[in-house]
């Protein structure tokens, strides 16, 4: 099925960049519209010329060659995103595969033209199909369409642009299916884009893993018309884009992820000395495994110097720059005003209405003399144009977040997280907020909380009890591996656990969690024996025994060193 899907993909794009060049070449000669061109060779050109209307029939070949050049100029313009020695590898590797496309493809375009009496040059509409005629191009059409006459082309132009629409049949092979696909788009004089919209009523792909999506559209409009194959002329470049989709699902042997009312608006404005763009996704409904959250929303915003930007775009157009210190260093020195991301919101809401929210807002900007060689220097120049902050808002709480989802035990886990002191409770919410301390080197937790003593962003995940009771298993397990590794090269057993291990041991034989006395280690024979100790009722040491590697070690009771 992926060698069919690939052979399809293949012939979709070869055409479309054929008749593209057509109707973007077009003068006044009727004629001109389908045969005086470069982009196949004709075998056959049928025409019924009329005052206003026009209609033909065209038979031609595009070359393997000449497929495989539209193939590899698409490609050089998607790949623009990744550096010019990635993007030469790739192509390397395209150029040298000989059977990338298989067989010439032969077709047959019927159509019909209206116009004025005097040509094409003011302006016309077209509407035509098109049949593959290549035997085994023809065989996996009609396997995949039904059809192999599968694509209607529509082609509207006047004095300015030129607008194409176009409608393929539906597919079905194998469980895989579309329905009401539609591409459209619009093309200055040049063939530069303006606008693009895709449309998809259906696609479902129904294998070990099955997903459908419902009603997709999209569609994306420009400022200037845009030429891709120079990125760096996009700096200077609006877009406004839409996203919507009815329905989502995917689904396996583990169960299913259903997503409902998908919106993704977004827009850039890059006036003045920055780029800026603006981003917001809406989710209506999300079940995951038949847990539903509603509302989800996120919204972020990025702005960029532009010179940051050109100075990024020539790096990856010339070098693989992540690998060298000189184009680093001209990136980090063209900062200027820098660049800015944020999350200016992120929400979602549970099946009872109680919620969470997250916002965060990060930049980097005005560094100089950077030298990405000495690391030392760097990180001190960095630190102090860095900023950081943000806040994550639980309400009422996270426990009542989660209670919909999570069973009374599961829940009862997170009583330690809510009553640290990483979260402030008010009336109505519960509230972490963090920022980046500067002159500290350090994230600040509430104003007053530094990371640093946590041992860095880790220590925001975990609580005090926690790290402790994390210890005190590393160690059992350290010790029980010291005690047996002495046996095995001593052949004996030390007097003092002390002279086996370098594990810290009260009284030669407790191991301290938080102070407290809750595992007890000695030898009997020729077993290290684990067991609870003289404050096994207390708090912390009651946590502990739910440790995983404890829980076991106290469930075996000792420990042969024999075996």
């Amino acid at each position: 099925m992926k060698k069919i899907i690939s052979i399809l993909v293949i012939i979709i794009l070869v055409v479309l960049c054929s008749f593209y060049y057509i109707s973007n070449s077009v003068k006044n000669n009727i004629s001109d519209f389908v045969s005086n061109n470069e982009n196949f060779s004709t075998s056959k050109n049928e025409i019924k010329s009329g005052l206003f209307n026009t209609s033909g029939v065209l038979e031609g070949v595009i070359s393997k060659a000449q497929a495989k050049n539209y193939i590899r100029k698409y490609l050089n313009t998607a790949l623009f995103s990744i550096s010019a020695n990635d993007r030469a590898e790739i192509l390397e590797e395209f150029d040298e595969d000989q059977d990338i496309v298989p067989y010439d493809i032969s077709f047959r375009y019927t159509y019909d033209i209206k116009h004025s009496p005097l040509g094409l040059a003011g302006g016309f509409e077209s509407n035509g199909k098109i049949k593959i005629l290549t035997p085994e191009y023809a065989v996996i059409l009609k396997q995949i369409f039904g059809t192999d006459e599968f694509l209607n082309v529509n082609i509207i132009k006047n004095l300015s642009d030129t607008k194409t629409a176009l409608k393929f049949e539906n597919a079905n092979f194998e469980g895989f299916s579309t329905k009401n696909l539609e591409i459209l788009s619009t093309n200055d004089n040049d063939g530069k884009i303006k606008d693009v919209a895709i449309k998809l009523g259906n696609f479902s792909l129904i294998d070990q893993i099955k997903i459908i999506i419902d009603d997709i559209n999209t569609n994306i409009s420009y400022d200037k018309a845009v030429d891709f194959s120079d990125i760096k002329s996009l700096i200077d470049v609006n877009y406004n884009s839409e996203l919507k989709i009815k329905s989502a699902e995917i689904s396996g042997i583990g169960g299913s992820v259903k997503l409902a009312d998908i919106t993704d608006n977004a827009h850039s404005d890059n006036g003045g000395d920055m780029m800026a763009a603006k981003e917001n996704l809406k989710i209506g409904e999300i079940s995951i495994f038949n847990n539903v959250l509603k509302n989800a929303n996120l919204a972020v915003s990025v702005k960029a110097d532009k010179n940051l930007v050109g100075k990024f775009i020539e790096a990856s157009e010339h070098v693989d720059f992540l690998d060298d210190k000189n184009a680093l260093n001209k990136i980090f020195n063209a900062f200027g005003k820098g660049l800015e991301m944020n999350i200016d919101n992120f929400s979602v809401e549970n099946s009872a209405n109680n919620s969470l929210n997250f916002n965060l807002m990060m930049s980097l900007k005005d560094l100089k003399d950077i030298d990405v060689n000495n690391e030392e220097d760097f990180i001190n120049k960095i630190a102090p144009n860095f900023a950081l902050k943000g806040e994550f808002n639980a309400i009422p709480d996270i426990k009542t977040f989660l209670s919909p989802y999570l069973t009374d035990t599961e829940l009862s886990t997170l009583n330690d997280i809510e009553n640290s002191e990483f979260f402030v409770r008010n009336s109505d919410k519960l509230s972490l907020k963090f920022a980046y301390d500067p002159q500290k080197i350090d994230i600040l937790i509430n104003d007053k909380i530094s990371l640093k003593q946590y041992g860095g962003i880790l220590g925001i995940f975990a609580t005090r009890d926690d790290a402790e009771i994390q210890r005190t298993a590393t160690n059992l397990i350290t010790l029980l591996g010291d005690v047996s590794a002495y046996y095995t090269s001593q052949a004996q057993f030390a007097n003092n656990l002390s002279d086996m291990t370098n594990v810290p041991l009260v009284d030669e034989k407790y191991l301290i969690t938080n102070n407290k006395k809750c595992l007890e280690i000695e030898i009997s024979g020729f077993d290290i024996i684990v067991k609870k100790s003289l404050d096994q009722y207390d708090r912390i040491c009651q946590k502990l025994y739910q440790d995983y590697a404890v829980a076991n070690s106290l469930e075996q009771g000792k420990f042969s060193v024999f075996k």
